[in-house]
């Protein structure tokens, strides 16, 4: 495979898993660790939130997403990106190459 063509895939693939994880992070995950944004005025959040989430006063106390998140979201969506590429291209090795041939003696 061509260089060119090779890179192309893997930027592809890790802008990709980049993008889906965002959705995954949106729609499924913060849904999930914050169910109401409201609940935290008056119960402290876990360990966890307090992890991934600031709740600044100028946000009313309703979590923000902290620069670790954004971090480890572009880390592991880019590390999802290779793994996929790394994984495509190996099977299409293993498909593309041809059967030995056969030896003959020469007479």
């Amino acid at each position: 495979m061509p260089i060119r063509k090779k890179v192309f895939w893997i930027f592809l693939s890790i802008i990709l898993s980049v993008t889906s994880y965002f959705l995954l992070y949106s729609l499924v995950i913060y849904p999930s660790l914050i169910p109401d944004e409201c609940y935290f005025h008056t119960h402290k959040p876990s360990p966890t939130v307090e992890l991934f989430f600031d709740f600044p006063p100028a946000e009313n106390g309703h979590p923000v997403a902290k620069q670790i998140g954004l971090v480890l979201t572009f880390t592991f969506g880019g590390l999802l990106g290779w793994i996929m590429v790394f994984f495509a291209s190996k099977r299409k090795k293993k498909s593309t190459q041809e059967p030995p041939k056969e030896l003959k003696p020469n007479c």
